[in-house]
């Protein structure tokens, strides 16, 4: 990686974690009641973080399934499990894990349009970049514990991978493809139909 394509990747790190701090920390001095869907998803995350923290394999794979019949599919349910069970049962933790995959999800967008163009220019990832960190309604859904900055971070990955295995013929990438694939499809169908 050239100099300048490091400076610029850092950058978009930087900005991408400083904007991570910000929404997290305006939730925080003003949280809100979750409702609907947030509730649903934080609820069967919390099923299943119990599940994980008190070793219940067959009560886990239950809650999987009732997740995903109540639900979408598990992905998200599973991650929310698996970080309540880590760092404790608060809407904070469920806001958090969001919030960080906001974060990834920008720096995908940076990275996603590196390899879509040959690793050529650092200029649409940038743009990508600003436009994400520029978008109040993407950095609202930072917050939310909801779907979509999964499906978005799950959907800049496959595309990244898909990128990678055209310009490698190594098999790798196709497999890290086939597998961002199937974890956009399990975190909502309807995310992976539209790549296809």
């Amino acid at each position: 990686m050239r100099k300048s394509t490091a400076l610029f990747a850092v950058l978009v790190i930087a900005a991408s974690l400083a904007s991570g701090v910000i929404v997290y920390r305006q939730f925080r001095e003003n949280p809100r009641t979750m409702a609907w869907d947030m509730a649903a998803h934080t609820y069967y995350g919390a099923e299943l973080g119990q599940d994980v923290r008190l070793i219940r394999p067959l009560a886990f794979l239950h809650h999987v399934n009732e997740s995903s019949i109540a639900l979408w599919p598990f992905v998200h349910s599973v991650m929310l499990g698996i970080t309540f069970a880590l760092f404790g049962f608060t809407e904070n933790v469920a806001v958090l894990l969001t919030v960080v995959f906001s974060v990834l999800t920008i720096l995908a967008a940076f990275f996603t349009c590196r390899l879509a163009t040959g690793k050529r220019s650092v200029l649409p990832g940038l743009v990508a970049a600003f436009l994400l960190l520029s978008s109040p309604l993407y950095l609202a859904f930072s917050t939310y514990v909801m779907l979509e900055i999964f499906g978005a971070f799950f959907t800049l990955l496959t595309i990244a991978m898909w990128s990678a295995s055209i310009r490698s013929d190594r098999r790798l990438f196709r497999i890290l493809t086939a597998a961002s694939m199937l974890l956009l499809f399990l975190t909502k169908i309807n995310y992976g139909l539209y790549l296809l």
